[in-house]
């Protein structure tokens, strides 16, 4: 009977629907070879190892929130990146947490991620005049927000309460907030220095 050969793109499929189901714990190459009814080999023709695997499966994750950026039109760009990131933790929980909350060291993915997400900034006209360490800062911030909403809004007893809707005003509110004050700190900065 001839082996089944799986393209790379499907193993970080299975792999990926793994870690969705069940979290990076159950992410091994039997679980992954047992979901496709296959034996361990196509793995290990296609991935020297575990990690770079894993690294695949994140690498996907990244993809997919920025499928989901690129669906938001809020009219404000950097709203567009809040409401994009509390919906992937909502959609993908298991996954964010394994990205956000748990990886202490960072993905290859990330600073491009965060070019990413500051050049989207920039195409805010009230965001332009900042620099990219200001704007890496107010990105700080908002990710804090975001990643309390995330967690949140995933608990049952908040489910009702912080619906999509409710946590879209929440992320429009405060970010209002927090650029009216970067701004004026910036403008009394300018003034003194005159």
């Amino acid at each position: 009977m001839p082996r089944e050969k799986y393209t790379k793109d499907q193993l970080v499929d299975a792999a990926f629907e793994i870690a969705c189901e069940s979290g990076f714990e159950q992410l091994t190459i039997r679980n992954i070879a047992k979901h496709l009814g296959s034996s361990i080999a196509p793995i290990y023709v296609n991935f020297n190892d575990l990690e770079e695997l894993k690294e695949a499966v994140i690498r996907k994750a990244v993809e997919i929130n920025k499928k989901i950026l690129s669906e938001q039109d809020s009219g404000d760009p950097f709203l567009d990146v809040g409401i994009a990131s509390v919906l992937f933790a909502k959609r993908y929980p298991r996954i964010y947490d394994e990205v956000v909350i748990k990886n202490d060291k960072s993905y290859q993915g990330q600073a491009e991620n965060e070019k990413l997400i500051i050049n989207q900034m920039k195409k805010d006209q009230q965001l332009a005049s900042f620099s990219d360490d200001d704007l890496r800062l107010l990105l700080l911030k908002m990710q804090a927000l975001q990643a309390g909403l995330s967690l949140l809004a995933r608990k049952e007893a908040y489910k009702d309460m912080l619906d999509d809707s409710k946590i879209i005003k929440i992320l429009d509110e405060t970010g209002v907030d927090v650029l009216d004050g970067m701004i004026r700190r910036q403008t009394a900065a300018d003034m003194a220095e005159k």
